[in-house]
């Protein structure tokens, strides 16, 4: 089974501090390098050629050097126009073609921690409708990978994967010396026998492995014995994975070949659960018994999901609004299979407070301190952007960040304090909590808002003969990274 070989190396971009990225592009003539604590790659615009070193990990060849953005967008580095940059969370990566063999694929962290990531897998050139996967650190194979790959990164090293299509029919998806050479996982499959086979470069005496994965669907197939030409070959089988063992006395290239028969029919989906509860007019919470890598959350408005752990936070819901979701399971042909439904209608959202009659902004206040980048801004964001939750913008407020206290001296005609409160939508992690007192007294205090939760509407009134009114923002518990934090339409009202 020829075809073509994808190899990206891809480490990730962060930044340890806003304006302060681990990651350093330079452009020089024809050529573009990046580099990262540990980890080097470069490409020329003009031959195509690329190369990157890490983690005890060298490659060169033709390829590309890409960029993927955390919409999902995928842009070049070597490519004219604008767009050639990395940012702080972005993934950057080496891409490399050959002629034969899976798709490589290398990941790294710049600071070495364990971290999560996701890669689409068009971003890879890879369109097939499920994938399996061998991973070289942990020795393990799993699949159906689907629409993206997701993958914890080990702390300290990185991720080396192998990915081949699922066509039906059982296909190697790595060797020993898969990153080696690529094409030796290059196999073909003789449907009228049911045999794969192919040839391995054998080492004298030591042991060589064949990763091969015998897809479970529409019916199992089964190893039933492994044959080496002067040499010796085993195989052991669990579930849909085939691990075969070559060894031969001479070394040196060796046509290797497995015989498959049919098996039982593969098990039905399994059964699970899903549960939907509105945490907000604009967000949904789901918890599933189904989940992992090949499972998918269709909404029905055509919205889905990847469900990688049992809860999932929908945060692009509707207020006031009806909706079914659906759990499926991603058989190894790309079928999907319903697990379970759920219905839930999200609130309406809650009516905003009555405009103040003199606005924060209006006003000097006794104290002002702010957690990050200088006094707090009014009528902007802290970093001087338009006040912006949830994708709307006000034109007047306070924009803070946590840890934060505004102070204000008291008319006796203020009756009530009103404001919205929330994270600003420029950050999009963040975890924050607002607090009003009255002369040190609590009136209010909301829970812990995220940027995916809705606004909070404070409506409280101020006790009379309160000299001082204090709004504090808090880091939620969990440092002030990210706590942009708004207090919009805030003031004060006359009157009951």
């Amino acid at each position: 089974m020829g075809a073509r070989t994808t190899v990206l190396l891809a480490v990730l971009a962060v930044c340890a501090a806003p304006g302060a990225c681990a990651v350093e592009v330079t452009f020089n003539g024809t050529s573009v390098s990046v580099s990262a604590e540990g980890v080097e790659a470069r490409g020329d615009f003009h031959t195509g050629e690329v190369a990157f070193k890490g983690g005890g990990i060298e490659l060169a060849g033709a390829g590309q050097l890409l960029v993927v953005r955390p919409d999902g967008w995928v842009s070049s580095l070597l490519m004219g126009g604008a767009d050639r940059s990395v940012g702080g969370s972005d993934k950057f990566g080496v891409q490399m073609s050959t002629k034969a063999g899976p798709a490589i694929l290398a990941l790294a962290d710049p600071e070495g921690r364990a971290v999560p990531v996701r890669v689409p897998l068009r971003a890879l050139g890879l369109t097939g409708k499920a994938y399996a996967a061998y991973d070289f650190v942990s020795n393990e194979l799993s699949g159906p990978v689907v629409a993206n790959l997701r993958h914890a990164l080990p702390a300290g090293k990185p991720a080396v994967l192998a990915l081949v299509e699922s066509v039906g029919v059982p296909v190697v998806v790595a060797t020993t010396d898969t990153l080696a050479s690529p094409a030796s996982a290059a196999c073909s499959w003789d449907a009228a026998k049911n045999v794969l086979s192919g040839t391995a470069a054998l080492a004298a005496g030591k042991p060589h492995e064949l990763r091969i994965l015998a897809p479970p669907v529409p019916a199992a197939w089964k190893a039933d014995s492994a044959a080496l030409k002067d040499g010796e070959a085993s195989a052991k089988q669990t579930g849909e994975w085939v691990r075969v063992t070559l060894s031969s006395a001479k070394g040196g290239p060796a046509e290797w070949s497995v015989s498959f028969s049919r098996g039982e029919a593969a098990g039905a989906v399994p059964a699970g659960t899903l549960k939907a509860a509105a945490a907000s007019p604009r967000c949904v919470m789901l918890t599933s018994s189904a989940h992992g890598p090949h499972v998918i959350l269709r909404r029905d408005d055509g919205r889905e999901f990847a469900l990688e752990e049992p809860s999932f936070s929908d945060s692009t819901a509707k207020p006031a609004t009806a909706y079914t979701y659906t759990v499926e399971s991603v058989d190894w042909s790309g079928k999907a299979h319903a697990v379970a439904t759920a219905t839930v209608t999200t609130p309406e959202r809650q009516a905003p407070p009555p405009p103040p009659a003199v606005h924060l902004a209006e006003l000097n206040p006794v104290k002002a301190t702010n957690g990050w980048n200088g006094d707090p801004r009014k009528d902007k964001s802290i970093q001087d952007n338009p006040l912006r939750m949830r994708g709307e913008e006000y034109k007047r407020g306070m924009g803070v960040h946590a840890q934060s206290e505004l102070v204000y001296e008291m008319k006796p005609e203020w009756k009530r304090f009103v404001a919205l409160v929330g994270v600003d939508d420029e950050q999009a992690g963040g975890s924050v909590r607002f607090n009003v007192l009255a002369d040190g007294k609590p009136l209010i205090s909301t829970p812990v808002l995220t940027p995916n939760d809705e606004r909070f509407c404070v409506d409280v009134e101020i006790p009379a003969g309160t000299k001082q009114l204090s709004l504090v923002v808090d880091d939620g518990g969990d440092g002030i990274g990210c706590d942009h934090a708004d207090w919009v339409n805030a003031g004060f009202v006359s009157g009951k």
